[in-house]
């Protein structure tokens, strides 16, 4: 039996005594996606044990999560980081945003949702985060945060994931303590292991050359296009025939002034760059 295979079985064996215990989160991946309001992970039941990974880009700097509020409600949350070791510093902060929490703070790098107020919760502070081995998938974290919030009003909650100076890594929100695996899932686990592995770059999983991670530039804000001043014009005396405006047309006065047909300008041209994320995500079968 090859060393991948017999952790794969290893593996299966844990997961099998987990499930009805709560032990392990079921995984999901952003993939480069979930970065907006409108494009949030959409989570069915909050009181479900999940985890949403994702790894922050400067493409894909934002993770959203959205869930619904039947009050009153206790929302439980982790914040994490995968154990990497160049990320062993890495403290990225999160907001639940909610109908009848406080006013959103200034300065967020997303808009808040109108009527919606936001707890922040900032980790650069975190010296110690709490270490967390998924025994579901064999891989290990630190929780630079974890917390249960009471929300009051009936809405649609979301949760937002980033880091505040921009930097590149990876990092991950759980919601949910009730652990529920059916036995639909048992043929996701191999995609689920080999993913978690991936993302955590353990073993054979791991990256041929270690990322290199940085700063993203601060979004550029386009300025409006300058407008081309107009010429003030002149009013006409409707006593005065000889004080009708100048056609662009003809530059002639006369009674057809201003109505002697349609313009012959040049139409506005508009050139849009669509650019391609292309998310290449190296792949190793378990088995030989």
């Amino acid at each position: 039996m090859t060393v991948a295979k017999a952790r794969l079985a290893a593996a299966l064996v844990v997961a099998l005594g987990l499930i009805g215990n709560a032990q392990a989160h079921k995984p999901s991946y952003t993939q480069g996606g979930h970065g907006t309001v409108d494009e949030a992970f959409p989570v069915a039941d909050p009181d479900v044990s999940i985890v949403l990974y994702h790894q922050v880009t400067c493409d894909s700097p934002y993770l959203w999560m959205a869930f619904p509020i039947r009050p009153p409600y206790d929302l439980f949350v982790q914040l994490g980081v995968p154990e990497i070791d160049r990320l062993s510093d890495y403290r990225p902060s999160m907001a639940i945003l909610a109908p009848g929490l406080p006013e959103a703070p200034g300065g967020l790098p997303f808009d808040v949702p109108e009527g919606y107020g936001a707890l922040v919760i900032d980790t650069d502070d975190v010296t110690e985060p709490e270490p967390f081995f998924e025994p579901f998938t064999q891989s290990s974290s630190w929780i630079v945060h974890e917390e249960t919030y009471t929300l009051d009003e009936e809405a649609t909650g979301y949760i937002v994931a980033w880091h505040p100076e921009r930097e590149t890594g990876k990092l991950w929100v759980a919601v949910g303590t009730v652990e529920q695996f059916g036995p639909d899932d048992a043929g996701n686990f191999e995609d689920w292991f080999v993913n978690t592995q991936t993302f955590h770059e353990i073993n054979e999983y791991a990256p041929e050359t270690e990322p290199v991670e940085g700063v993203c530039e601060e979004p550029k804000v386009e300025e409006p296009a300058p407008v081309d001043p107009v010429d003030p014009v002149e009013p006409v005396d409707p006593m005065d025939p000889g004080s009708a405006p100048v056609t662009p047309e003809t530059g002639t006065q006369g009674d057809d002034a201003g109505c002697s047909g349609t313009s012959g300008g040049m139409p506005m041209a508009a050139t849009l760059a669509l650019f391609a994320l292309v998310a290449v995500r190296r792949r190793r079968s378990l088995l030989p």
